[in-house]
Parts: C-alpha cells; sequence; structure tokens
C-alpha cells in the first residue's frame, strides 16, 4: 500500500493514545523537537504514544504505507535524527518509573529531571547527563554520558532489561540472556536503531549527598599598550 494515503482515522482508533495531523490543536507545539535549528519539521502525524501497543500499531501503519516512524522523546538529537520522519512516535506519555530493591523501572517517556526526583525519594540515582529535559532513553541508546561516570560508568552500564518494538511490530523483552545481541546493542552500539524502546530496567546507586560539579580553565589578559 505504499503510495496510498494514509488512513489516519484508521490509525486513531487502534491506538489508546492520540493522534496529532496538521490541523489539529497541539501538533503546532509538538511537531517542533528542543532543538530550534529543526523547528521547521513538519511530520504527517504525531502518535502519543502510551504503551508498547501503541507503538508497534504506528510502525505497522508505517510500513503499509511506506512512511517512515522515527521515535522521539526529549527530541535533543543534534542531528535532527528525532526530529524527520513522516511519523514522529513521541513516547512522552509512557513516564512511570517504579522503584524496588535498588531497581528502577522507567517508561522511555521519563526526562532526567523527573527520573531524578522520582529516584531521590529512595536515597538512589543513576549515573546520567545534567540537562533535566533530556530524556533517558536516547541517552541511554547512545551510551550516556554524566557527571557519576567517572566512578559509575556510562548510563548504559547500569541498564538490566528493556522492552522493544521491532521493526516487525513484535513486542519482546531483552536482557543478557534473553534477546542477548539485542539488549548489547541496545547498551549504546547503535542509537536505536533496532527497535523503539519503550520501558528500560536499572540497577540503581547510592545518591550522592552533597553533589558539586568543578570548572578548569585559563583567563589570559592583555598588558595595555
Amino acid at each position: 500500500m505504499a503510495g496510498w494515503r494514509p488512513d489516519w482515522a484508521a490509525l486513531q482508533e487502534a491506538i489508546g493514545g492520540d493522534l496529532l495531523v496538521p490541523g489539529l490543536p497541539g501538533y503546532e507545539v509538538l511537531r517542533k523537537p528542543a532543538l530550534a535549528r529543526f523547528h521547521d519539521t513538519r511530520p504527517q502525524g504525531i502518535v502519543l504514544a502510551t504503551a508498547a501497543a501503541d507503538v508497534a500499531e504506528a510502525i505497522r501503519f508505517a510500513q503499509r504505507f511506506g512512511l517512515r516512524a522515527i521515535p522521539r522523546c526529549g527530541g535533543h538529537c543534534f542531528a535532527g535524527r528525532s526530529s524527520n520522519g513522516d511519523i514522529i512516535i513521541d513516547v512522552t506519555p509512557m513516564r512511570s518509573v517504579s522503584v524496588t530493591g535498588g531497581v528502577a523501572t522507567v517508561g522511555a517517556g521519563v526526562r532526567l529531571g523527573d527520573l531524578y526526583d522520582a529516584l531521590a525519594v529512595h536515597g538512589r540515582t543513576i549515573p546520567a547527563g545534567c540537562g533535566p529535559s533530556v530524556g533517558i532513553a536516547g541517552l541511554t541508546l547512545g551510551g550516556g554520558l554524566g557527571t557519576l561516570g567517572r566512578k559509575y560508568g556510562l548510563t548504559c552500564d547500569q541498564l538490566l532489561s528493556a522492552q522493544v518494538v521491532l521493526p516487525d511490530g513484535r513486542i519482546v523483552e531483552c536482557d543478557e540472556h534473553v534477546e542477548a545481541e539485542l539488549f548489547w546493542a541496545l547498551r549504546g552500539a547503535g542509537g536505536g536503531n533496532f527497535g523503539v524502546v519503550t520501558s528500560l530496567v536499572f540497577a540503581t546507586v547510592p545518591a550522592p549527598r552533597r553533589p558539586a560539579s568543578t570548572w578548569s580553565g585559563r583567563l589570559s589578559t592583555r598588558p595595555p599598550s
């Protein structure tokens, strides 16, 4: 059916979240990623996915009509890769965080600021970045540099398992024993090229009691002439 006009009404009926197309309220706001240089992007549709099943429906819909589907949370990719598709699969609505025994289960739509706040209640954290609006999924899939990295490593080093929607629409769970090669690839190897991650499970670390940052530099002055 590639080349046919997409049946957006059918997609809206198939998903639990909202679908925004040009002209609908909210589209003009949500079509713009965090980086202003990509604010001219105009996807044909934006799926606000509330569950992995919504993501799977959006992927199958895109394949049916020959459209390019791109996942997005924070939209901070400096190359614009989270902003240049025909369909944007926005996972922002999936932002639950639960902590049990030092292990955190995190929805792919969670931003770092909200994640830190949720973990701090339990005296825990993960080594991740310092930008509060950055999405946890994209950060992890790219490796994840952060302020605690010298002690605990990259964000992806703390990843224990993930739920992923594959390009054929299947929903799988992966860890170092199940779908092990996919799990290896998610830990910084591919930047999200192997599927759409909808949930992540992390090992947490003790939250620092007095976090501090230091900066070094060189100040040069010119003697008066």
